[in-house]
């Protein structure tokens, strides 16, 4: 939810504000201490940051694993439904993962073929 709060340059309290939710909770959340905020409250937040239930309750962001989701990513997720829908997202990420991954083994193939098996 940091995530997406800092990319709407948002503040904790600016975003309780737009969720009519104390701004102790917002806090509480983005450190991980509710594990259930209950799906009323995943709707308002998701609302005021103008992201999916879906992409805000994706478990990549919590628990120490935004390692996970590419900071590319991150910031296509938290474009506003209202300016690109979430199967687009999808299709997008989709996209570009094939990109990097046809990247990838361009330059192994490459490698194998500058540097050759020893002989």
């Amino acid at each position: 939810m940091r995530r997406f709060r800092r990319h709407r340059g948002l503040t904790q309290q600016a975003l309780a504000d737009l969720a009519a939710i104390d701004k102790g909770y917002i806090s509480r959340l983005e450190a991980g201490e509710i594990a259930d905020p209950g799906v009323d409250l995943v709707e308002r937040l998701s609302s005021a940051l103008q992201v999916s239930m879906r992409h805000l309750a994706d478990p990549r962001w919590y628990a120490g694993e935004t390692n996970l989701l590419p900071d590319w990513e991150g910031a296509l997720l938290a474009i506003p439904a209202s300016c690109l829908s979430d199967d687009d997202k999808e299709a997008i990420i989709r996209f570009v993962r094939k990109l990097i991954a046809a990247k990838s083994a361009a330059l192994m193939a490459l490698g194998l073929a500058v540097g050759g098996p020893a002989v």
